[in-house]
């Protein structure tokens, strides 16, 4: 006669009584209590029988006994769970006394559990969302819309006799601070620019940063452009056009438009009643070799070091 019945394994028993321990932070219940206290030595008796294999006649009441322990074990369950305080070993040592059925119901009920939980927040969340839109809407529908104080129509001033299209008007309100991006990388006038600063620089040195700086050119590709295709064409025209000058203006950020004979009259106006004169000749290479000798005697001096004087 097998002293544990087949519905619970030996391991498993021992497991259940090692577990029959609340921890100090965990309530017990009193009926719990009175029936853990009516069972322990029953069991303690049971488990020295049969370390001695021996059977005594408390064995006819161990179905009671079982169903008793079953009972302290599912309140136990329910207070460990309920319970915020319950450490994770003892919350480890529970789960491992589980059958594999049991696990598995545990796991589906955890999940429906979080995913219940889960469509609550989301729903809670879209209705959130809803009202935010429905507001916001609401808001833009009845609000009158905010005209622009910036009155662009005068950023293009045209005294010529020429007519400009829609694109030329909208390209031209741009304003001279717009760069239009290049379709092509200008590797020339950066190789120029380069060598110039170079000159300061030791042999060694400047080697090095012209290997850098071909091996960039050489990966560099042009940008995207910031006009589009009838924007290029109307500037070519106007690039083309020498019946017009461009100008900006004395104030502001306005392009005024002239004819070329109105600004070359206005031009020679100011020459003639202004404090203008004629030169001779261009005095350019008189100050060139003036500053040159000027900065050699300071060299020499040692006013001006070679680094500078370069």
């Amino acid at each position: 006669m097998s002293l544990f019945p087949s519905v619970m394994p030996r391991d498993r028993f021992l497991a259940i009584r090692q577990s029959l321990h609340f921890n100090d932070n965990t309530a017990m219940p009193e009926d719990c209590a009175d029936r853990l206290f009516k069972v322990r030595p029953v069991i303690d008796h049971l488990v020295q029988k049969k370390k001695f294999n021996v059977v005594g006649t408390v064995m006819a009441n161990r179905k009671r006994m079982l169903k008793d322990l079953q009972s302290v074990m599912l309140k136990q369950g329910k207070t460990e769970f309920q319970s915020a305080d319950l450490g994770v070993s003892s919350s480890l040592l529970a789960v491992s006394t589980f059958s594999e059925a049991d696990r598995a119901r545990l796991t589906q009920h955890i999940d429906r559990r979080c995913r219940r939980e889960f469509e609550k927040c989301k729903a809670r969340q879209l209705a959130k969302f809803q009202d935010l839109t429905e507001e916001s809407s609401a808001r833009h529908t009845t609000q009158r819309p905010i005209e622009s104080a910036v009155d662009t129509s005068k950023w293009v001033v045209n005294l010529s006799a020429r007519t400009l299209t829609t694109v030329e008007t909208s390209l031209l309100g741009k304003g001279f601070n717009f760069t239009v991006t290049p379709d092509h990388v200008p590797a020339t006038e950066i190789v120029a620019s380069v060598e110039t600063t170079l000159k300061r620089l030791d042999p060694e040195t400047a080697d090095v940063v012209r290997r850098e700086v071909n091996a960039s050119l050489r990966r560099a590709r042009p940008p995207r452009s910031n006009i589009n295709r009838e924007q290029r064409i109307a500037l070519k025209a106007l690039r083309q056009d020498r019946s017009i000058v461009i100008l900006p203006a004395n104030k502001g950020r306005a392009s005024v438009i002239l004819d070329t004979h109105t600004y070359r009259d206005k031009m020679d106006e100011l020459i003639s009643t202004g404090p203008y004169r004629k030169l001779a000749k261009d005095p350019t290479d008189r100050l060139c070799r003036m500053i040159t000798a000027q900065l050699f005697a300071l060299n020499k001096s040692g006013d001006l070091d070679d680094a500078t004087y370069r």
